[in-house]
Parts: C-alpha cells; sequence; structure tokens
C-alpha cells in the first residue's frame, strides 16, 4: 500500500532533522576558524544530498537510503580524514544504480562494487597515476551505458551522465595533483564540491513521480488508445521510457506486446517490475516498467482504483447499449409494420372502391353512349394520369349538344318521353365519378405507390416524369431492398424533389440512385438558392425521421447560393 500522507510527513521531517543534527555534529568536530568558508561548503553538500532523501521518500525508497548513504559517507570525510574519499564509492553506487537500489546490468554492478571496496583505500585516491586510472574506468563505463540506456528512462540517463561528469572532475583533479601546480588546490576544492551538490540538485530533478491521478486516467484509456501511443504516455506519466504493455494472448497461454513479443514468463529483468491491469478479477494486460515505479505503491492503488472505475464504466455502457439496440429494433418494427399496413390499405383501397368506381363509371359511359356502342371506359391509370378533374360544365355543354343532335331523330310514338335533363345530369354524375376516383387513386399513390412494385428506381422513375422539375435521373442497377426501406427511401425521394421545386428557384434537378457495393444511396441534387436549414424545416426533419427508422440516414449540404445536396443512404443488405 501507497504511505499516507501522515506517514510520509513524518518520515521526511526525520530525515531531514537527522540530517540537521549530523550536520551539526560534523561541524562541531571539524570545527575551524580558518576554514569556516570551506566547512561551511562542505556543511551545505551534505544537505543537499539530505535534501534528496527527502524529496524521494514518496517516490523511491532506494533514492531515499543512497542519498542518505552519501550524506553519511560525507560527513564521515570532513569529520575524519581516513574517510574523505567514501562518498566516491556511495555517490558511483547512487548514479549507477539510479533510481534503483541496485545498477541495472551486471558491468555497472560490479564497477559499483569495486568503487566501494576502493574508496575505504586512501591511497587509491590519494595516488595522481591511481585517481586517474579509476577515474577513466568510471567515465568509460559510464559513457558506454550512458549510449544504450535511453529505454531506461530520463532519470537513468541523467545519472550515467553525471557520472562522466563526475569522473571528468576526479580525472583534471589527478592531473592537477600530478603537475603540483601553486594555487590550484583550492579552486579546485570548491569547483569539485559545487559539482558534487549539482549532482545531488539534478538527480532531485528527474526523480520519477509517478502521479495517481495521471496513471489512473492512462489506465482509464487503455481500451481505446493505440498501445504506441499509451506506452509513450504511460512512459512519461512514470518517467520511465522503457515501459512495456504486453496484452492477454487469446491463442496461447502469455502476454504479448504490440510487437508480438512474449511477456518472459520467468519474470521481468533486474530492475524492472510487472503490475498486472486486472478487469472483472482477471489479468489482461500487465505493464512492465521500472520497479522505482511502484515502491510507493503508488501505481498499484492507481490501476486498482482505475480498473474498479471501469468494470463498472462497461456494465452502464453495455446496458445502455442494450437499451439503444432495443429502440433502434423497436423502431425498425414499427416502420415495418406501418409500411405493411399502408401496403395492406392501398390494396383494399384498390378493391373496395377504385375497382367499384371504374365499373360503375364503364357502365353509366355505356348507358350515355347508347346502344350505338360506348367507348372503352378509362381505368383508373388512365385517370390519374389525366391533366385535372373533370369539369361538369363541360360535360353539360356536351349532353346539350348529344340533345340537338337526337332532336333531328324520328320520335317513337310508343316510347315514353325523355326527360330533357337527363343527359347534362349523367354527365355531371360521371364528371363527378371520375373526380372521386382520381382522389382515390392519388390517396392511394400516397400510401404506397403502385410503381414500388416493380423496384425503387422504376418508382423513382414515374416521381420524375410527375414533376414539375426537369429530373437528370441515374436509376442504379436495380437492387432490390426490404419494402419499408424503398418505401421510406421513395418518401423522401419526393419530400426532396417537392422541396426542389418549391424553394430552390430551378426547373432542373438532379437524382442518383447508387445500389453497388451492399450499400443503398440516393443523391438530390439542385443548383438553386441553398439555405436549406434541416433543424427548422418540418419536411426535412419528417424525411429524416422516416429514414433513420428503417437504419438509414440523411445527410443535408445546402450552403447558401450553391444549392442543396440530399444524401440519404442504407447500409443494409438487399432483401
Amino acid at each position: 500500500m501507497a504511505l499516507s500522507a501522515a506517514r510520509i510527513g513524518g518520515t521526511r521531517a526525520a530525515i531531514a532533522v537527522a540530517g540537521v543534527l549530523v550536520a551539526f555534529a560534523t561541524a562541531s568536530v571539524a570545527w575551524d576558524p580558518r576554514n569556516a568558508p570551506v566547512l561551511v561548503l562542505d556543511l551545505a553538500v551534505g544537505l543537499a544530498f539530505v535534501g534528496l532523501a527527502v524529496v524521494a521518500v514518496p517516490f523511491s525508497v532506494p533514492v531515499t537510503v543512497l542519498s542518505g548513504a552519501v550524506a553519511l559517507a560525507w560527513y564521515a570525510g570532513t569529520a575524519w580524514a581516513p574517510a574523505v574519499f567514501w562518498h566516491r564509492g556511495a555517490l558511483t553506487w547512487l548514479l549507477l544504480a539510479y533510481p534503483l537500489l541496485r545498477p541495472a546490468t551486471r558491468l555497472e554492478g560490479i564497477v559499483a562494487g569495486a568503487a566501494i571496496a576502493i574508496s575505504t583505500v586512501p591511497f587509491a585516491w590519494s595516488n595522481p597515476i591511481a585517481s586517474a586510472g579509476i577515474a577513466t574506468v568510471l567515465g568509460a563505463v559510464a559513457a558506454w551505458s550512458t549510449a544504450s540506456i535511453r529505454s531506461r528512462g530520463r532519470a537513468a540517463f541523467t545519472a550515467h551522465l553525471a557520472l562522466v561528469a563526475f569522473a571528468a572532475l576526479i580525472l583534471i583533479g589527478a592531473l592537477i595533483d600530478a603537475s603540483e601546480a601553486a594555487g590550484t588546490a583550492l579552486p579546485f576544492y570548491v569547483a569539485y564540491e559545487i559539482t558534487v551538490a549539482a549532482i545531488a540538485l539534478a538527480l532531485g530533478a528527474v526523480l520519477p513521480r509517478p502521479s495517481a491521478s495521471a496513471v489512473a486516467d492512462l489506465v482509464i484509456d487503455l481500451d481505446g488508445t493505440p498501445d504506441t501511443s499509451m506506452r509513450e504516455r504511460l512512459s512519461r506519466a512514470l518517467g520511465d521510457r522503457g515501459v512495456r504493455i504486453a496484452y492477454a494472448d487469446a491463442t496461447a497461454d502469455g502476454f504479448r506486446d504490440a510487437d508480438g513479443r512474449p511477456l518472459d514468463p520467468a519474470g521481468p529483468a533486474s530492475g524492472r517490475a510487472t503490475t498486472p491491469i486486472l478487469r472483472s478479477g482477471r489479468p489482461v494486460a500487465i505493464i512492465e516498467h521500472d520497479a522505482a515505479s511502484v515502491t510507493a505503491g503508488t501505481l498499484v492503488d492507481a490501476i486498482g482504483s482505475a480498473t474498479a472505475a471501469i468494470d463498472e464504466h462497461e456494465h452502464l455502457t453495455a446496458e445502455i447499449a442494450a437499451h439503444v439496440t432495443e429502440v433502434e429494433d423497436a423502431r425498425r418494427r414499427l416502420a415495418r409494420a406501418a409500411d405493411r399496413e399502408r401496403s395492406a390499405l392501398r390494396s383494399r383501397l384498390r378493391t373496395t372502391v377504385e375497382e367499384p368506381l371504374e365499373g360503375l363509371l364503364g357502365s353509366l359511359r355505356a348507358d350515355a353512349a347508347g346502344p350505338a356502342g360506348a367507348a372503352e371506359p378509362a381505368d383508373a391509370a388512365e385517370l390519374a394520369h389525366a391533366a385535372g378533374h373533370a369539369d361538369p360544365a363541360d360535360a353539360d355543354a356536351d349532353a346539350h349538344a348529344d340533345a340537338d343532335a337526337d332532336a333531328d331523330e324520328p320520335v317513337d310514338p310508343a316510347a315514353p318521353a325523355a326527360d330533357p335533363a337527363a343527359p347534362a345530369a349523367f354527365a355531371r354524375t360521371i364528371a363527378i365519378l371520375e373526380g372521386a376516383l382520381v382522389e382515390v387513386v392519388e390517396a392511394g399513390q400516397g400510401l404506397r405507390p403502385r410503381e414500388l412494385d416493380d423496384g425503387l428506381g422504376a418508382a423513382v422513375r414515374v416521381l420524375s416524369e410527375r414533376s414539375p422539375l426537369t429530373v437528370d435521373l441515374s436509376p442504379g442497377r436495380g437492387t432490390r431492398y426490404a419494402p419499408e426501406v424503398e418505401s421510406a427511401m421513395y418518401a423522401a425521394c419526393s419530400e426532396a424533389l417537392q422541396n426542389c421545386a418549391k424553394h430552390a428557384g430551378v426547373d432542373r434537378a438532379a437524382v442518383e440512385i447508387a445500389d453497388a457495393d451492399g450499400s443503398l444511396v440516393i443523391r438530390i441534387r439542385d443548383a438553386g438558392a441553398g439555405g436549406a436549414d434541416p433543424s427548422r424545416g418540418r419536411g426535412l426533419r419528417g424525411l429524416a425521421d422516416r429514414v433513420r427508422a428503417v437504419g438509414g440516414d440523411v445527410h443535408v449540404e445546402s450552403p447558401p447560393g450553391s444549392g442543396t445536396l440530399v444524401e440519404l443512404t442504407y447500409r443494409g443488405e438487399p432483401s
């Protein structure tokens, strides 16, 4: 578990107080009024590493321990001459291992251990030749490691650079000692102490500070973020460029990263650690990272809290998705039922109203024409294509003309007297019935156009011919779709052409039906005034609702002055 805020504060205070007390004890032992400035600088360097230990408490116990060791070794060298070089071994170990407890490679571990051992032998560092040789080895190892250490994070990279600078400083000191130049000892000593203090400050600046909130946000994003982006963001959050994310392999027991490399079942390399990502109690991913990132438990707690929130979020999301699916299915069922009802009503209207009216009109026309032979009765389709309704006044005029013609014929004395108003009444009755039949036919077309029986392309062709506009039609391949889909698309196309005729201010439009590649797309385009707003027009909203009810979509582009494009889309399977 992560340290509580109270425990962190208490630990920091204890380390700070202990560091100050050790500094005062050192000053009391090594006090010399002649070297007071140098002693103050000495104490400041030790306090710099005490400060690094204090800062690292909630983030890295290894850094706290090793920084404290460097501070103690430094104070020991100030108070006791034989311990003057102890800090070099402790500082070398800290820089090679940073921000962990142990160096990451075997070579670095050997060098760090050797530095600890050599630091206890004053001759090795006080002899210019030996000191130069040791510094050269340290610098070479640090430089070689630096060239290949970027994957281990910014903190380790900075620490290795600091070790290169530290080794160079020791080498310069050895060369100065070998030259026995006068007046150089004090300036070098001051530069040495300032450099060591600067190393402590630099290490504090790059100390990995994993944020629980940042890590939790990343874990929540884990499902929808590409692995490369996730790895980069997690690296920044943890201060570790070597972060690796491995996901559960469905084809085998184990985990693989985005490059297909399996996670080693034996565990991570030295200095690395793994943290599982659990969903509903089972691991779905594993994060391999710097072991220092989870020393205080920050990452573990953040991931645990975040994954619990994810589980609840996924549960709610699944419920919402199920409800949305139910609503969409219900809309489609209603659209299908409404189309079937319109088709049935259209059929009943045909059989119970249209056909009887056609028969009655045929009989009336035959009676009006007399036994000489009546003209063939016009059916409903012919009447529907007729321009307008019959005018009763015209029928009355025709009746009078027929009556005048009949007046010249001989009259059978035995026949009953003819009613002179009968022909006119017959004509008026026929005209009224013809008008009613046209209305019935148009009502049936509104319910479900009869042309849809031959397919959407055929129906839109008839619609284009009846439109007051000149319509350039591309009818498509004739692919058939579910009846409710074709009805909805036809109605939307009809509404779009009507809007074009009413508002576009043009006499021409284009209709393109694209029914290939498993989708149906109808584009109605004009070069008119544009400026159509689907959110305000009830017609556009209505056609959009009807198309979306069957699983389609409507897209309108209508910039002012640049015409209008209405695009109807359906991605379902053909029937």
